[in-house]
């Protein structure tokens, strides 16, 4: 018998791989090569980062994206002889990971730069459904030292008092009573997702075991930082980079914000301990990425949400951009 005849063989012998695994590889190959194409777009952008990118990242990234993906899998799926079968692992969504990269490579084509200390970033939001909206605008410290201002509604610009010890790391926790350090900016946040990651379970008691509720404390965390606080184009795509790579999100191809914007929305279902039958939604443009808003559904539609209308940086509180 030689060769071919060998190959003939086995091959008519060899029962083909099931179609539940063949999904599993095929969604961390959609992954890696995602990720691959990430990394080398990062090489090849020209806008500065306040963080070096390493070399070496590009050349691997994708290995350890599918090794990561395949440790994941083995640790849940598979247990100790006489146990009894523990829940398959959530896989990375192939579709909503290249939405995410892409959103990130768009991110990475913003323009570089970061407020002085004593600007504030204006932002201007609307909470509610169609029809019940009500739009609020602020402007924040971008340091957190100096007094921070907001106007509810129709209602007059009323000042928020700065913390004397310092910004706080985590916005909306108080350090002193009716005090509260919120930074506009953090120019300590990283640029890596892997770093993203560390930094998020440090500051904001991010969890990533597979568990329903730690991917809406996750993802809803991901959209406050979105729509509340400058992020330089490299803190922003990391931001992107880890959604991509974390199971459990998935694609709404055609959604709208609070005010009717269209968009794709990468969206999440609550938890058993949160709101069983629930799930919130990231929406995004779909020419340019950029996140507009999130919106949260019931099993009677949409329960509401909110929509950023307008981002930017301004001198003094009050200033319109």
């Amino acid at each position: 018998m030689n060769d071919l005849e060998l190959i003939s063989k086995l091959g008519q012998e060899t029962p083909l791989t099931p179609l539940s695994e063949l999904g599993v590889v095929r969604a961390r190959l959609a992954a890696a090569v995602a990720a691959e194409r990430l990394a080398n777009a990062r090489q090849r952008s020209t806008v500065p980062a306040p963080r070096p990118w390493p070399a070496r990242r590009a050349a691997c990234v994708a290995a350890a994206v599918v090794a990561a993906s395949a440790a994941v899998t083995v640790a849940l799926v598979s247990g100790a002889p006489g146990t009894a079968p523990r829940p398959a692992a959530r896989v990375v969504n192939p579709q909503a990971a290249r939405i995410l990269n892409d959103a990130a490579l768009a991110a990475l084509r913003l323009p570089a730069g970061a407020p002085r200390p004593d600007q504030y970033l204006y932002v201007k939001m609307a909470y509610g459904i169609p029809g019940q909206l009500v739009i609020d605008q602020f402007w924040n410290s971008a340091d957190g030292t100096h007094t921070s201002f907001e106007q509810r509604g129709s209602g007059k610009l009323a000042p928020v008092p700065s913390c004397v010890d310092g910004p706080d790391i985590q916005p909306a926790h108080p350090t002193k009573q009716d005090c509260y350090s919120d930074p506009a900016y953090y120019p300590d946040m990283p640029t890596t997702w892997q770093a993203m990651l560390a930094y998020l379970k440090k500051n904001y008691g991010v969890r990533t075991d597979n568990q329903p509720d730690n991917l809406n404390d996750l993802g809803k965390i991901i959209s406050t930082l979105l729509t509340s606080t400058y992020m330089t184009p490299g803190q922003r795509a990391s931001l992107y980079e880890l959604m991509a790579r974390t199971p459990g999100y998935k694609v709404i191809p055609n959604v709208a914000d609070s005010i009717g914007r269209r968009g794709v929305g990468i969206g999440w279902a609550f938890g058993p301990t949160v709101k069983p039958g629930v799930s919130t939604v990231i929406i995004f443009d779909r020419k340019t990425y950029a996140a507009l808003g999130m919106t949260t559904y019931g099993v009677g539609g949409s329960m509401g949400g909110e929509a950023l209308i307008k981002m930017a940086i301004v001198n003094r509180p009050g200033e319109l951009p």
